[in-house]
């Protein structure tokens, strides 16, 4: 039925959504997505990285600097909670981050290596804490208390999702004709 969830499987503080992941497999899955991501994205060109979908969605490249830079606030999170007695985490307006930082008129290939090189230093720290540590906790502005592993099991859904869009892009941006091309 729609909307159920085991009673093992609860829905995630943050999005509402059931996030099945235990600690080693969101590691592995975590671990595995800048591969992934560079498998996606390979021989496609600076131009194909850039190129919007449609209008008012995000390009390939606009995706790769929103995963850097949540890789970034989650990194910094998850070393609160670690770090310091149930700290408060601040919200962020990815919208606004993509406007005002400019993501169209960025770097794929920068943003890519500053994801890729975040997310290893971020997968071991994480391989390094205890079990105990997992159910540390923070205060969110918005979704209230959230433990270590709430955040790590929706970073991993957020991984999931958007390497079906980069696919989804990439499959209609190829799809599409050169800019310039004849008509028909």
């Amino acid at each position: 039925m729609p909307g159920k969830t085991s009673s093992s499987v609860k829905p995630c503080p943050i999005c509402g959504k059931p996030h099945a992941y235990g600690p080693a497999k969101a590691l592995q899955t975590q671990s595995q997505t800048p591969r992934r991501i560079a498998q996606t994205i390979q021989g496609l060109t600076t131009a194909q990285l850039k190129k919007r979908p449609a209008p008012g969605k995000w390009s390939i490249s606009e995706v790769l600097h929103h995963l850097a830079d949540c890789e970034i606030v989650y990194g910094v999170r998850t070393r609160l909670m670690l770090a310091e007695r149930r700290p408060s985490l601040t919200p962020f307006d990815q919208d606004a981050w993509a406007v005002n930082l400019a993501y169209a008129k960025g770097d794929p290939k920068l943003a890519f290596q500053a994801f890729e090189a975040a997310r290893r230093q971020n997968v071991a720290n994480l391989r390094r804490i205890s079990p105990a540590a997992w159910e540390r906790t923070g205060l969110h502005a918005e979704y209230g208390n959230l433990k270590v592993i709430h955040l790590i099991r929706h970073l991993t859904e957020h991984d999931v999702s958007h390497l079906a869009q980069l696919a989804k892009v990439k499959a209609q941006i190829k799809g599409s004709r050169p800019a310039g091309g004849a008509q028909r």
